[in-house]
């Protein structure tokens, strides 16, 4: 075992002895294999990707420890002549790092696709039009590089297309905290809400968002980086039903509940349960129109469309998720 030496450098030692087995990276508790068979490469595994993919997030890691193991020559998914792939690693490399750097905090920040006028061409490359589906959704830089099997150069230069041409965007980090309202404001609020006595068991007020699934994540995500607010324990369903996503003081003793209900027709039977012991319902596109009236029907709810309460309303700004909460809780 030794480490601090540069794993390209590393590599090629083992290439040049003409070595079969398999040289071991490690970071952490985390190990990358790559395997040669009489000096060439024939395949890497390990960070959550194989071949060439796995082999590149391997040689990034500069000063990690490595041993080699002897052993028979294994399966061949790297194609890629190996003297090709060792000459021209430090240039991807480098092109990678400069590549993720445009994406400040990454692990915080998650990325968006912009929703565009659909009437409009796609100028961009067929790498950049097949990312987008990926980013309709929030999601981390590092989530999106492990969904998607291209090479990681590759996603990121698509990505990079899409930041500069403005189709996606960097959501803000949950550390940025926006403050539902001033304290007066939420005092007054609290005061209404308790008059109404519209609160759940247990004394929470609950505003239920309903609307496509992919429109909803964006809204959670901007529930969470408002003041005071926390993820629930149990996390969000692996099927589009209703939940909560995160609490928060509303003001004093009066906690807040922010829960979402996915507009797919398939879970209409689900809906009225998570209306019960709602405060109000906020529509936030006009998905299933028709079905989630009769919903909010049954408990006593009319369900107010989010560019009534805020015209201008942009779920990627978290103010604007703030506004929509208290502007709700005002009707």
């Amino acid at each position: 075992m030794s480490g601090g030496r540069d794993p390209i450098a590393t590599l090629r030692e083992f290439v040049r002895a003409k070595k079969t087995g398999a040289l071991a990276i490690r970071d952490g508790k985390t190990v990358a294999e790559v395997r040669l068979s009489a000096g060439n490469i024939d395949d890497a595994t390990g960070f959550g990707a194989t071949g060439e993919k796995a082999l590149y997030r391997a040689l990034s890691l500069a000063g990690a420890a490595w041993s080699f193991e002897h052993g028979a020559p294994g399966a061949r998914r790297i194609r890629t002549p190996t003297e090709q792939i060792l000459s021209s690693a430090p240039r991807v490399l480098a092109e990678m790092e400069r590549l993720r750097s445009a994406f400040p905090d990454p692990h915080e920040r998650p990325l968006l696709a912009v929703e565009t006028d659909p009437a409009l061409p796609l100028a961009i490359s067929t790498s950049g039009r097949a990312l987008l589906v990926h980013v309709r959704a929030p999601i981390l830089l590092g989530a999106l590089l492990d969904r998607v099997a291209a090479p990681d150069l590759e996603i990121l230069a698509a990505l990079h297309e899409l930041e500069r041409t403005g189709r996606v965007i960097l959501l803000a980090s949950p550390k940025e905290r926006i403050p539902l309202g001033t304290d007066e404001e939420l005092s007054n609020l609290a005061r209404s809400v308790r008059q109404r006595r519209r609160l759940q068991v247990g004394g929470a007020v609950r505003i239920v968002f309903a609307g496509s699934p992919h429109r909803l994540a964006v809204l959670a995500h901007g529930a969470s980086c408002l003041e005071g607010a926390s993820p629930l324990p149990h996390g969000a369903p692996a099927v589009p039903m209703p939940h909560p996503v995160a609490r928060l003081p509303l003001h004093g003793d009066l906690p807040l509940e922010i829960a979402l209900c996915p507009l797919v027709p398939a879970y209409s039977p689900l809906w009225p349960m998570a209306m019960k012991g709602t405060f109000a319902v906020v529509r936030v596109d006009e998905a299933a129109e028709h079905l989630i009236d009769p919903a909010c029907e049954a408990s006593g709810l009319r369900p107010v469309d989010a560019r009534e309460l805020v015209p201008s309303y942009d779920p990627t700004r978290v103010a604007d998720v703030a506004k929509l909460v208290t502007r709700a809780l005002a009707r």
